[in-house]
């Protein structure tokens, strides 16, 4: 393919392709002149059938909702590489499909999941800027995109590490969707899914070739979230990985999963955790029962396993109930646990406050060292789709540095400009509509002088009082919630976005609003 054409959209206007991105399995993507947010997959001819051009067209009629497949804009927390139009090779008559287009994500932004689950992995990319809060919120946006898609009838089907991703602002995006299951509700129609990855597949589907077999995948969905979230709150470990005596001989991870091998609830006592796994009882009561109904009660029968909804009415609550370590500021953890678990590991802290440094020697003086700048991998290649981020470059918290000196310094731990949240998480439950609240928000600023912060939101009913706020120690900053601009759904959630140059955080507000009479 030339490096740059002309294809046409369903209208006949024309769409013109410039650069290359990315070369994948199914076809390529290509970037669109003109536009920042989405881009065109050009799907390779030997692929293109009757059946692919109906089912993107049927998802292109199907969209789950709009807030999830528009700009980067609308939405600040979950975004899916959902066909928006489908594209023609010629503008009117006679014309054959090939391809579509999409959002586009910012690989800068978005990565793989291990990045983030990985304790070794998080920390060389993002150094302290990562904590087990916001990777408890990163499962709520995974649950709740998943809810949002089985509400219109679709399956994610092939939930795997390649095809979700996640930024540092903890936002989530689905790409590769149009391997999906696909429900038409104009037709009846099912479009199958024929992709599949073990680790995440329940017991019954195992060993399937999906290419002659095609079983509905909704209830396969709510076993590869639940190990989806399994992993990312627990550094990594599957679900289904187990030692001891009990354990004949040495299986995999699949086979596990046939056996109904769930280490952390089982009641032989030869079948034990990995001893890599973190205290089980880190996680809160509540999403250990979640657990249990999908791996043990749900090894058997599929329908008593958790749905995407009460995953995410489940991680709300627990994000809601978190404790904050008094010691380390990047240390949240379960509101059922006394004490920080993390501080009481004896091996090396997986979310440490700051990033390493060392000083360097200078002859008569001594000088403070800032630490090594640690640039942000931007190699991740995720599947075949790109999708647009809803969310700006911002890093989730600040990591503490010492500040370059050239004179004597007498301290060598002297903090850098910083922002804390006492209260990371606002709810209000039961809100009427068409009223205005007025909100005050704690925040605390480290630092050897008052810090400026500039306030942004990501939805139109976040209102912000004061766009620019002058705070020095403990202060507050003022935003509005204005009910009668929120969407016709009950439930709300939105981001009020402090930066202070490269110091970004966010405090999220979920709101509930009543129904209309």
């Amino acid at each position: 393919m030339l490096d740059k054409r002309i294809v046409y959209d369903e209208s006949g206007a024309p769409v013109s392709l410039a650069g290359l991105l990315k070369s994948g399995g199914a076809g390529e993507i290509f970037s669109i002149d003109g536009s920042h947010d989405y881009c065109a997959k050009i799907v390779y001819e030997k692929y293109i059938t009757a059946t692919l051009f109906q089912k993107i067209t049927a998802m292109v009629a199907n969209p789950p909702n709009a807030g999830l497949i528009n700009c980067r804009e609308t939405h600040g927390s979950v975004v899916l590489a959902w066909p928006v139009s489908v594209l023609f090779d010629s503008p009117l008559g006679s014309r054959n499909f090939i391809g579509f287009t999409m959002a586009l994500v910012d690989t800068d932004l978005f990565r793989e999941v291990h990045f983030y689950y990985d304790p070794q992995d998080r920390i060389r990319e993002f150094g302290g800027a990562f904590s087990w809060r916001y990777l408890l919120t990163a499962a709520y946006n995974i649950a709740t995109v998943t809810d949002d898609i089985h509400r219109h009838e679709h399956c994610v089907a092939d939930f795997s590490g390649r095809n979700i991703l996640i930024a540092r602002t903890a936002a989530v995006a689905v790409i590769d969707c149009d391997s999906f299951q696909i429900h038409d509700r104009a037709s009846g129609r099912v479009f199958p899914s024929v992709a599949g990855t073990g680790e995440y597949l329940p017991p019954e589907l195992q060993g399937h070739n999906f290419a002659k077999e095609r079983p509905d995948r909704y209830f396969a969905d709510l076993f590869g979230l639940a190990v989806m979230v399994f992993k990312l709150l627990t550094g990594g470990v599957h679900p289904f990985q187990a030692g001891g005596e009990g354990l004949s001989a040495s299986p995999g991870i699949e086979q596990n999963i046939q056996n109904g091998v769930f280490a952390f609830a089982s009641p032989d006592r030869e079948i034990c955790d990995p001893t890599f796994a973190p205290d089980y009882h880190i996680l809160p009561p509540s999403l250990r029962d979640l657990f249990s109904r999908c791996f043990v009660d749900g090894i058997s029968e599929p329908k008593r396993r958790p749905s995407a909804g009460e995953w995410k009415d489940c991680l709300l609550s627990e994000i809601m109930a978190m404790k904050h370590c008094r010691v380390n500021v990047n240390h949240w953890f379960g509101g059922h646990l006394a004490e920080c678990p993390w501080c009481s590991r004896d091996e090396l802290d997986i979310f440490p406050a700051e990033r390493p440094f060392s000083p360097r020697k200078v002859s008569v003086e001594v000088e403070a060292i800032s630490p090594e700048d640690e640039n942000m991998s931007s190699s991740a290649s995720p599947g075949d789709e790109c999708v647009s981020s809803p969310v700006t470059s911002s890093s989730l918290s600040s990591p503490v540095s010492v500040p370059e000196s050239g004179g004597v310094v007498m301290d060598a731990s002297v903090i850098s400009p910083a922002i804390f949240l006492p209260e990371p998480h606002v709810a209000m439950h039961d809100v009427a509509r068409g009223i205005t609240i007025p909100c005050s928000l704690p925040v605390t600023v480290t630092g050897d002088c008052p810090l400026l912060i500039h306030l942004s939101s990501d939805v139109p009913w976040i209102e912000i009082t004061d766009a620019t706020v002058s705070i020095e120690g403990e202060g507050v900053v003022h935003v509005t919630l204005n009910t009668g601009n929120m969407s016709s759904k009950g439930f709300q959630n939105g981001r009020v976005i402090l930066s202070a140059g490269d110091i970004r955080e966010e405090i999220f507000l979920f709101v509930s609003i009543l129904p209309e009479l």
